[in-house]
């Protein structure tokens, strides 16, 4: 029960959390580069890529937070 319920907020927590770097990403990459988006067409690009970057990341957070939090055998 343990593991199943580890492995939905890890679920949770990869699917926000890469979705959230995807985004702070792209507002550090506009920052350093002095990147301007007149037309907002990259930002779009992004939005329309984020539910597959977070299916990506949910998949990895249900698959590795439950292997980092697993009790070891004493």
């Amino acid at each position: 029960m343990r593991t199943v319920l580890l492995a939905l907020l890890g679920l949770v927590l990869g699917a926000v959390g890469s979705v959230f770097l995807l985004f702070f990403g792209y507002i550090v990459f506009t920052l350093v580069t002095d990147y301007h988006d007149f037309e907002g067409a990259t930002a779009m690009g992004l939005f329309s890529m984020s539910p597959v970057i977070a299916l990506i990341g949910a998949i990895a957070g249900a698959v590795v937070l439950p292997q980092i939090t697993r009790r070891k055998p004493s």
